[in-house]
């Protein structure tokens, strides 16, 4: 009996340090990254390093702990100075790009994405960055990042912003386009993000994060995306980006916060935008 209960305790062992072992020696690998220059409505700017790292199943990974180190090394091969590397746990990215061809909507299948970022402390050069990650299995994830041109994106203001729902529940979105953005539009491959966040204690939960035309200067938000939105957060955020292609560039609104997510939201343009409620 004894040696049965050892024998039983050995086999359940040797299962248990196999499973943690194939545990730690996932594969990973580098789903995307970046490296942006930033400007912001407040008149701010700065320089962002970012990627997203999958395991071996085509998963994003949702603990910070499987990256342990981050190296980045500038074109001249001398390391970049990064700040405290951050983490976005997995949320819903609701997907979605305009068909300009056939004036329709088309949206993508949800994804549960993650993601890594850290400012990049020292000035950007024309070149070819590196990226080294040293992951918790002890793996080394390598990756170029080519930076082409520096460029100042102009910012659309979230003080133009008009957003109505209609009876059926439906959202409208609108906002003033700079002259400049669309000077810039016909040198360089710009795209425009108008998303609308779900956030649960400040923390991203979904994201409707739409492709639209740079000329469009319109939003469609369906009713059963919104109503998704509102039903999993206790505050939506409106906010607005403007990209170059390649995500060297970026520009960035200010957010517009609802917190009464019962009421038909109304937002009109204001030189201090406001949020009223419709009883």
């Amino acid at each position: 009996m004894k040696n049965f209960k050892l024998r039983t305790f050995i086999i359940i062992l040797t299962l248990l340090m196999g499973f943690i072992q194939a545990e730690s020696s996932l594969a990973y690998q580098v789903a995307w990254t970046a490296i942006q220059h930033r400007t912001y409505e407040n008149g701010d700017s700065g320089n962002r390093l970012a990627f997203e790292i999958m395991d071996d199943s085509g998963n994003y990974v949702n603990n910070a702990a499987v990256v342990t180190e981050v190296l980045l090394k500038n074109p001249a091969g001398s390391t970049v100075n990064l700040s405290t590397l951050g983490f976005d746990p997995l949320y819903d990215l609701l997907g979605a790009r305009y068909d300009t061809e056939n004036s329709v909507w088309n949206y993508f299948t949800p994804l549960q994405i993650s993601g890594f970022y850290a400012d990049v402390l020292d000035a950007l050069v024309v070149g070819e960055y590196t990226l080294e990650i040293d992951m918790i299995n002890g793996q080394k994830l390598t990756q170029s990042i080519s930076i082409d041109f520096l460029l100042d994106l102009p910012v659309i203001s979230s003080r133009t912003f008009q957003i109505q729902s209609d009876p059926d529940g439906n959202v409208y979105w609108t906002w003033e386009i700079p002259a400049q953005l669309l000077t810039l539009a016909k040198t360089y491959d710009l795209q425009v993000r108008a998303g609308v966040a779900a956030m649960i204690n400040g923390q991203l939960d979904a994201l409707y994060w739409p492709n639209i035309p740079v000329q469009m200067g319109f939003c469609f938000v369906p009713q059963s995306i919104y109503q998704n939105l509102t039903s999993r957060g206790d505050e939506i955020r409106f906010a607005f980006q403007v990209r170059t292609s390649n995500n060297i560039a970026r520009s960035y609104s200010g957010r517009i916060s609802v917190k009464d997510l019962v009421s038909p939201v109304s937002i009109i343009p204001k030189k201090s935008a406001v949020v009223i409620p419709l009883n």
